[in-house]
C-alpha cells in the first residue's frame, strides 16, 4: 500500500510449520521507499496463534491491517478456531488498537476491506469458505456499526471494491462441490439490492 509521500507499506508474517505455527507467530509491518530501502519494521503478536494477514490500507495517517487468526481451542492442537481481526496503527504516535471476532459462522476469513465516508467495510467469509458471507461495517475507532449478510447460492467471495454507490464483490459460484464458475455481485447498501452474474465457464480450482 502506497502512503502519502510515496512510501510503501508491506505486511507479512513469521513462517513456522507444524505445531510451532500456533506458538506465538508474529505479524510484520514494513515501511519502505520506492527504491526498496527499509525505514523500519514493526512486529505485532496476538498470542498463541497462527496469523494470516490479508490487506493493509492507508487512511488519514493510519494503517489498517486485516486478516484472520487460527488458534487451538484450549491448547488442543487437533481442534482449531478461526478469528477475523483488524489492527489499526497510527503513524504519528505509533499507537495501536485492534479488534478480533471469534469464528461464529461468517466471522472467519477476511477477503478485503475498503474505506468509506463513515469508516470501513470488510468482506468476510465463514470459516469453512462456502456458505454465509457478510459485509461488516466499522467506524474509524474500529467499533462495529452494522453487518449485512449476503445469502443465496453457495459461493466463495474473494474481493471487494467500490463502484459509485455500489459495492463490487468478486465471487466464485457453485452448484455442487465439483463445478465452479467465476462471477461477481453488485450490492447497493442503501436499497440492499443484489445483482449477481456468473460465467458459464466452469472451473475446478479457485482463482
Amino acid at each position: 500500500m502506497a502512503g502519502s509521500q510515496q512510501e510503501i507499506y508491506l505486511i507479512g508474517k513469521s513462517m513456522l510449520t507444524g505445531s510451532l505455527a500456533y506458538n506465538q507467530e508474529s505479524l510484520f509491518l514494513l515501511r519502505l521507499n520506492t527504491d526498496g530501502q527499509v525505514f523500519w519494521q514493526k512486529a505485532f503478536s496476538f498470542g498463541h496463534t497462527a496469523i494470516h494477514p490479508k490487506q493493509v490500507l492507508f487512511h488519514n495517517g493510519k494503517l489498517l491491517i486485516t486478516g484472520h487468526l487460527i488458534q487451538p481451542e484450549d491448547n488442543n492442537t487437533k481442534s482449531y478456531s478461526t478469528k477475523w481481526f483488524a489492527l489499526q496503527y497510527k503513524l504519528q504516535d505509533e499507537s495501536t488498537q485492534s479488534i478480533s471476532i471469534p469464528g461464529k459462522a461468517y466471522y472467519g476469513h477476511a477477503q478485503g476491506t475498503i474505506v468509506t465516508d463513515n469508516g470501513y467495510i470488510s468482506l468476510l467469509n465463514d470459516a469453512n469458505y462456502f456458505g454465509q458471507t457478510v459485509l461488516l461495517s466499522m467506524n474509524e475507532a474500529l467499533e462495529i456499526t452494522g453487518s449485512q449478510e449476503l445469502l443465496g447460492t453457495l459461493m466463495l467471495c474473494s474481493g471487494l471494491m467500490q463502484q459509485g454507490e455500489q459495492l463490487l464483490i468478486g465471487s466464485v459460484f457453485s452448484n455442487s462441490f465439483k463445478d465452479y464458475s467465476p462471477g461477481y455481485i453488485l450490492y447497493h447498501p442503501g436499497t440492499q439490492h443484489v445483482l449477481a452474474k456468473s460465467s458459464p465457464t466452469l472451473f475446478r480450482h479457485f482463482l
